[in-house]
């Protein structure tokens, strides 16, 4: 998403600054970008104090993406919550010292697990299931980051925006469902579904994210707000699967797999919020996505379940 977001930032004339630790993110995905001279890279970890302030003291507007998923227990999860709360916690420190504007993308995940077919607004509750599930470690980590932003827009005054953002895809992205069944699609592998996949998501192409984003980002009425941005194409896991085969062309089997996490059934986002401050519509369809995807990547990419 940040890459993305830094060629739109640059297009519009802005000095970009992406700070990135390359863990998840790839310095090929803003290798474009290098030799403008309106953008820099910083390799660092949001954890370390002077190294996020030196970049946030020379900022207007800070666009908050870093996060790391966890999901599979033990490590991983000690890692996903240090941090996303602890780098979150540095972060507004700093932001709230500069007095920058602070966009934090957020999650669908932290609305949990609602009945099938619900539509998702802002103000719902937060329907987490067992903690002895795997999978629930990243929204968890992102409701604390929710509440921080909430105390430090409360003490310091400071201009903030949380972005629920709902299945984001598109060109770059690794870490991902569409990804990983593209990368099986192309090796005529089977392509491997979590439980039955019948669950569905509203997947949301990268660009009309990014839309989301600018837009909020200008937009002095969302100041304290919390927001979705996401799409209604609804499709479920099963029908992601056979998209990717019909773009492919591929022979590959679609198969399921056990899973040992909680499944949520579907994930559908309230919009009118966004519709209201910003006239935010998500336009980009999925199947285009797919093929954007397909064009532009070499697939693979490890399993996000959705």
């Amino acid at each position: 998403i940040g890459s993305h977001l830094a060629e739109r930032l640059l297009a519009q004339g802005h000095r970009v600054t992406a700070f990135d630790d390359l863990s998840g993110g790839h310095r090929s995905n803003v290798a474009h970008l290098i030799d403008d001279p309106h953008f820099d890279l910083v390799v660092a970890d949001i954890c370390e104090p002077d190294a996020v302030d030196t970049v946030v003291a020379g900022a207007d507007v800070l666009f908050h993406l870093a996060a790391s998923f966890g999901r599979a227990g033990g490590d991983e999860t000690m890692d996903c919550l240090h941090t996303n709360v602890h780098g979150t916690e540095v972060v507004l420190e700093a932001a709230s010292r500069h007095g920058v504007r602070f966009l934090f993308s957020s999650t669908s995940a932290v609305y949990g697990n609602h009945e099938p077919g619900a539509i998702l607004r802002e103000e719902d509750s937060h329907l987490l299931g067992s903690s002895r599930m795997y999978g629930w470690d990243y929204a968890l980590s992102k409701m604390v980051c929710e509440e921080l932003i909430s105390g430090h827009a409360d003490r310091h005054r400071l201009r903030t925006t949380c972005v629920r953002l709902f299945n984001v895809v598109g060109p770059r992205m690794r870490r991902n469902v569409v990804p990983t069944f593209l990368g099986q699609a192309r090796r005529h592998e089977a392509i491997t579904l979590h439980g039955d996949g019948e669950q569905s998501r509203c997947f949301t192409d990268v660009r009309d994210v990014v839309e989301g984003l600018v837009r909020l980002a200008d937009c002095d009425d969302a100041v304290g707000e919390t927001v979705n941005i996401g799409s209604r194409f609804e499709f479920s896991v099963r029908e992601l699967a056979q998209h990717v085969k019909a773009v492919t062309i591929s022979d590959s089997a679609i198969e399921t797999v056990p899973y040992d996490y909680e499944m949520v059934p579907s994930r559908v986002p309230c919009l009118s919020k966004a519709r209201r401050l910003i006239g935010f519509c998500a336009v980009h369809p999925v199947r285009d996505s797919i093929r954007e995807i397909d064009a532009l990547d070499d697939g693979g990419g490890a399993p996000d379940p959705a």
